[in-house]
């Protein structure tokens, strides 16, 4: 509870707030007149009301911050902290914790984190190999013009320690560093600060 301090406004409560409105401006008339305007207020525009408004400016965006913060909750109790694709810069809001690490081991992130310009999540170092994305290129091979052949092999590499994933997932981890890497693309041509999608929606360091 936030109690506004009357003797810090050097003033008295407007008598509107307190008893209601009052609709005879007889009455209005001759209390201002005889209080002077010094200790009544009834005007709109005085430093009481200023300060009550912003206080309920206070208030909602308090209520705000902390419905963002239920809101989350509320989705990781519910079994939302499961790998999905992120496509829309609006999905920044809200990303599961298990979606953190194969976003920061992802380029550009990766490169920004590593520069000590973002939040990362609240993670202090990266691990040492990129497991998803080796999950990602299972079974794939970049060929070029050189390549012969004989040369082009496909392996698959999994590890006991790999996360537990399906098929599934792995496409999900993969659109969602396509979206990431052209987003970032767009971001860093735009005049204004780069934003941070490890803290959303604040901007990185400088």
């Amino acid at each position: 509870m936030y109690v506004l301090p009357t003797r810090d406004l050097q003033l008295a409560p407007v008598i509107g707030k307190l008893f209601g409105t009052v609709s005879n401006d007889n009455v209005l008339q001759a209390i201002n007149t005889y209080s002077n305007n010094s200790q009544v207020i009834f005007e709109q525009d005085n430093p009481i009301t200023r300060q009550f408004n912003n206080l309920v400016n206070f208030v909602k965006n308090s209520m705000a911050t902390s419905m963002d913060f239920v809101d989350r909750a509320v989705n990781v109790l519910s079994g939302k902290n499961k790998i999905r694709a992120i496509e829309k810069e609006e999905h920044f809001n809200f990303i599961p914790e298990c979606m953190y690490e194969p976003i920061l081991m992802c380029e550009p992130v990766k490169q920004l984190f590593m520069e000590d310009r973002i939040y990362g999540f609240g993670y202090k170092a990266l691990p040492d190999e990129d497991v998803w994305g080796r999950l990602i290129n299972n079974g794939k091979v970049h060929i070029t013009k050189e390549t012969k052949p004989d040369e082009v092999k496909f392996e698959w590499k999994w590890k006991f320690t790999d996360p537990v994933h399906t098929i599934e997932d792995i496409e999900a981890v993969e659109k969602t560093r396509g979206f990431i890497c052209s987003w970032y693309e767009k971001e860093m041509q735009k005049e204004d600060r780069i934003r941070d999608i490890t803290d959303w929606p604040n901007h990185i360091s400088e």
